[in-house]
């Protein structure tokens, strides 16, 4: 006898039938009797509609009821799509409430029949739910939001795109952009070159600093008798154009290093929060006169410099770059997408 317990002499494994799985019935109102047409889903999953709010809905639809007229029966058209889609996209239709949309890639595939049948308005419905992935998928959203002409959505989603570094963004397989044009992304990258030209500038052109209490100024009436005695950092001239007058000043290599530096950071990704000193030079550091003070004015400044970058890159108006309808001379619309 086994140690295991009864053994079953005819060496059978009971199997347990597969419970059937429940075929998906559409709730109001695709059940109304008064129904006069019946879509159906790739998957089998029957809609009883009515052709006037389809006909208003969709020129596609419209066209697509007229040649299927068959006054014997309520006549059937079997579509492409499966259920979860055409249940989200005909309630848009009617006069009732559609449900939430949670995932991007769902609203993608309700973006694509939207087109496929010419239904622009879903649009208004989509707008909502896209700006809860703005952070997240920027870039699909600006894609989605340029197809549908979303002027709104499709600028606030380009300055998130600010976060990512360039060169992701041209390597990055976005598949709602292959139903656009090219010029869809040159038009992006055109608006985010201009921003990153905006705010490297504030690392080389000083004329915007106001406060020259920091350190790193050398010899300036602010500066105590202590401070501007130091002798030990380097110093180099710098002049810039400020309202018109030629303005000379002395700022610490140090500082301006570490101002390069920043640039770099800029460049990538054109945005204030970029901004890090992780790391307070060392020939600051080793200076008796500006060590003391030179982590704390690097970080006070970094603060000032970063709303100065969301500042600037603000100012950077993305609906021109929208409407864009030459590149170097080029018609955008000549340009294969």
């Amino acid at each position: 006898m086994s140690d295991f317990g009864d053994d079953d002499s005819t060496g059978q494994v009971e199997v347990e039938d597969p419970q059937p799985v429940e075929k998906f019935v559409p709730c109001h109102p695709f059940g109304d009797p008064s129904a006069d047409f019946i879509l159906r889903s790739n998957d089998d999953v029957e809609f009883k509609v009515h052709r006037t709010i389809l006909a208003m809905a969709s020129p596609v639809f419209r066209d697509m009821l007229m040649l299927a007229h068959d006054p014997a029966d309520v006549p059937v058209l079997t579509l492409t799509e499966d259920h979860t889609v055409l249940d989200w996209i005909l309630r848009a239709c009617y006069p009732t409430s559609t449900p939430d949309l949670k995932d991007l890639d769902f609203i993608y595939k309700v973006v694509q029949i939207a087109d496929k049948y010419q239904m622009d308005f879903v649009m208004d419905n989509l707008t909502t739910p896209l700006q809860k992935f703005l952070e997240s998928d920027p870039l699909r959203v600006f894609a989605i939001a340029y197809r549908f002409k979303n002027t709104t959505l499709a600028s606030s989603a380009a300055r998130q795109t600010l976060r990512i570094p360039a060169n992701e963004i041209i390597q990055a397989d976005i598949p709602e952009f292959r139903s656009l044009p090219v010029f869809a992304l040159q038009r992006l990258l055109l608006y985010r070159k201009q921003c990153t030209d905006a705010a490297v500038a504030l690392t080389s052109n000083h004329a915007w600093i106001t406060d020259l209490t920091p350190c790193w100024w050398k010899n300036h009436p602010v500066h105590d008798a202590k401070t501007a005695r130091c002798e030990t950092c380097t110093v180099i001239t710098k002049t810039i154009l400020n309202q018109h007058i030629y303005e000379t000043y002395h700022p610490r290599q140090w500082f301006v290093d570490r101002m390069a530096e920043v640039g770099q950071l800029l460049s990538k990704c054109p945005i204030g929060s970029s901004i890090a000193w992780k790391r307070i030079p060392k020939s600051a550091l080793e200076c008796s006169i500006c060590g003391p003070s030179a982590a704390n004015d690097l970080v006070a400044f970094s603060k000032v410099l970063a709303a100065k970058v969301d500042e600037v890159v603000g100012e950077v108006g993305i609906d021109h770059y929208l409407s864009l309808t030459t590149i170097n001379g080029h018609e955008l619309s000549d340009i294969p997408g």
